[in-house]
């Protein structure tokens, strides 16, 4: 999946394993039995999902993201100021 856009993708395993180490940081490894129907179908996780297994671990992923982002923007202003 990518984390970026909920977009889920069928990897090679040379991408599989770079995920695996690592070093494709955009790209969260996802089993097929936590997807749902819909998302099977769509090759989506939709972003206002928190109830199915891959809805909660990237709203996990957005939010730890955003609050990184806040931190580095608190930082800057005390920085700054």
């Amino acid at each position: 999946m990518n984390v970026n856009n909920g977009r889920l993708q069928e990897l090679t395993e040379e991408d599989l394993k770079k995920v695996r180490n690592g070093k494709l940081k955009e790209l969260v490894e996802v089993k097929k039995s936590d997807m749902t129907k819909k998302q099977f179908k769509e090759m989506k996780v939709s972003k206002h999902d928190n109830k199915s297994v891959l809805g909660k671990s990237w709203t996990e992923i957005r939010k730890s993201k955003a609050l990184q982002k806040k931190a580095v923007k608190k930082a800057l202003k005390s920085k700054y100021n």
